[in-house]
């Protein structure tokens, strides 16, 4: 009897170590509440969300109290559909999962067929509700758009745009606060997974995915989740692009060249030409459907 007791108590430990892993990292999730035109709660509705770029659907049921909860959603728009006899389709959409966020949307059903369905847009929430956490999110639009200085490799570090445009952060990538705390103590995820410290694995600059190989990233601050373990300032949260159901990529090329640039000052206080300098850092990310025969 020991020898399986001991076991269970094994494979309980494993599978509440994976689900604590797996409640950290980039995933999102949308909450809310469904009522119906009278403004009563209505229990076991089930909600389905779908991402409208993969169409991977995710379901849940609302409980007694007409609060329903999907998880683990990968960040992306999706639609929210919900529906039970006796009321119409209730199609909310699109509504925008960031990184490691909780998005909050409530659904009101109304008398009619199932058959039947009404579309309500979903506004952009202001306050993020459902977490007394603090976040910034930023789009790969919008990281693009910004100017980003680039090392002396050549290739722009996306810990560079944290550190000059963000608020409470100060400092650059090798020696950044943020909200006052000391010089590299926030941690670093990809995809869900930590990289590491800095003060305990050197500078973070280090583990800062490529400016192009991801979709968007959270600078998550505040009262951070449990599930980070407790005592960080900070989490630099990455999304790596995924494949969709159509073939796309970017294509990059960071150059300097001395004909786009002045001379210095020391060469025109002698008199002298400008240094040639020419220098390309370029790369490409591509990403579509995987196709297994017959499956």
């Amino acid at each position: 009897m020991k020898p399986r007791f001991s076991l269970s108590v094994l494979l309980i430990a494993l599978v509440c170590l994976a689900a604590s892993a797996f409640a950290q990292g980039d995933r999102g999730s949308i909450t809310g509440q469904i009522t119906d035109a009278s403004g009563a709660v209505v229990p076991n509705v089930e909600v389905t969300a779908t991402h409208l770029t993969t169409n991977t659907v995710s379901k849940g049921v609302s409980t007694s109290s007409g609060v329903y909860h999907i998880e683990y959603l990968q960040p992306g728009d999706y639609r929210i559909s919900a529906g039970l006899t006796g009321f119409k389709t209730a199609v909310v959409g699109p509504v925008v999962v960031s990184v490691a966020s909780v998005v909050t949307a409530d659904i009101k059903l109304q008398l009619g067929a199932a058959t039947e369905s009404i579309t309500v847009s979903a506004d952009a929430p202001r306050l993020e509700s459902s977490s007394s956490e603090l976040g910034y999110s930023v789009s790969a639009t919008d990281y693009h758009e910004w100017a980003i200085s680039s090392d002396d490799d050549g290739q722009r570090q996306i810990g560079n745009f944290i550190f000059n445009v963000l608020p409470g952060t100060a400092g650059d990538t090798y020696l950044g606060s943020i909200n006052g705390s000391p010089t590299g103590s926030h941690e670093v995820y990809i995809e869900g997974i930590s990289i590491g410290r800095a003060d305990i694995s050197g500078s973070s600059s280090e583990f800062q995915p490529s400016v192009d190989a991801i979709s968007e990233f959270r600078l998550q601050t505040g009262s951070l989740n449990a599930s980070y373990g407790g005592g960080l300032t900070a989490v630099a949260n990455y999304n790596v692009k995924s494949g969709t159901n159509e073939l796309h990529g970017t294509a990059y090329d960071y150059f300097i060249n001395d004909d786009l640039g002045a001379n210095s000052f020391d060469n025109n206080a002698i008199g002298a030409a400008k240094s040639p300098f020419k220098q390309n850092s370029f790369g490409t990310a591509v990403g579509g459907p995987l196709w297994i025969p017959k499956i």
